[in-house]
């Protein structure tokens, strides 16, 4: 360790925490050490995650037994009816057996996500097999086209390409048109009206025309304030 790795504390930070300790981890491809200032005030007993351990150990077999249980009162009730206690066990096997399942699904999850960013891009056999595994669910071995199952390379691109050119095809179909439809009309003077300018007695109308409380226009001012 270099004079950086390491912490600087005074004699008042030793007296507040007396049981702080320094660790330090490995350094891996850097040139300084992880150091963590670490203060174990009280022992506060195991960890959650080693709780975690022991409570569902063996979860594998805690499943095949609850399984078995059950398997055991359902053969005992097509032969008997069953008490009213064996009924209410069975009922609690079952709500065990549901637990203790989403309890596995979650762990494996975790698992393999923990395998993932452990090995899954570092070049593993892990990583090779995930993705080969993601090859083979990916590919296309035969496609059923109009109730015929087709196989080969060459005869599934044949099948894809007519499949979606039947689709976008453009067809000779009749389409309504606008032929022959009488639309009123302007006359040349009436269209030339549109484009002519204002005079001034049209700008006078329209600003006398303005009510007092309009909003302002682009200068800011109202519009009756414009005479």
């Amino acid at each position: 360790m270099s004079r950086l790795d390491r912490f600087m504390v005074s004699e008042k930070w030793c007296v507040s925490w007396p049981n702080c300790i320094q660790v330090a981890h490995q350094r891996g491809l850097s040139d300084h050490v992880p150091v963590v200032l670490d203060v174990d005030n009280a022992n506060w007993g195991p960890r959650p995650l080693q709780w975690h351990q022991q409570h569902f150990k063996n979860l594998d077999g805690k499943i095949l037994e609850a399984k078995n249980q059950i398997s055991s009162l359902d053969i005992k009730g097509e032969e008997a009816e069953l008490l009213e206690e064996e009924v209410k066990e069975l009922h609690d096997l079952s709500v065990q057996l549901h637990s203790m399942a989403r309890v596995q699904t979650s762990m494996n999850w975790q698992k393999a996500r923990m395998n993932w960013v452990r090995e899954g891009d570092a070049n593993s056999k892990n990583f090779h097999n995930m993705m080969s595994s993601r090859q083979r669910r990916n590919a296309i071995h035969l496609v059923h086209v109009d109730g015929v199952l087709v196989e080969g390379v060459q005869n599934i691109h044949t099948a894809v390409y007519n499949h979606y050119s039947s689709h976008f095809r453009a067809l000779d179909v009749l389409r309504p048109g606008v032929d022959g439809l009488n639309f009123r009309k302007l006359s040349y003077t009436q269209a030339a009206s549109l484009v002519q300018s204002f005079s001034l007695e049209e700008f006078k109308q329209a600003v006398w025309d303005c009510e007092s409380f309009k909003s302002p226009g682009p200068d800011c001012f109202l519009g009756w304030l414009h005479v």
